[in-house]
């Protein structure tokens, strides 16, 4: 069985292209950034983290944060819907 990301069916399977690269997980990112009108860095898990606007209220930047922490878990569960009871997307 060859190992590919189940979302682009690329042979790199590596966590850095799962929650970074890919480019159906990149939409994802996008959209954020495209909601709080704001460039994310998509080089590094690190990088989205840095992204956080310094000038945003604590509030502002704890909404920022759970986005993040909620869409790298609405990515790993779908990958796991999409692998192990064989949905396709």
């Amino acid at each position: 069985m060859v190992s590919v990301c189940i979302f682009c069916m690329s042979n790199e399977k590596t966590s850095n292209h799962l929650f970074l690269t890919c480019h159906f997980v990149v939409e994802i990112w996008m959209l954020l950034g495209v909601k709080l009108n704001y460039v994310l860095d998509l080089t590094s898990v690190s990088g989205l983290f840095s992204c956080i606007p310094l000038h945003c209220s604590s509030h502002i930047c704890d909404i920022y944060v759970t986005n993040i922490l909620y869409n790298k878990h609405t990515i790993c569960l779908v990958r796991n819907i999409v692998r192990f009871i064989s949905y396709k997307i």
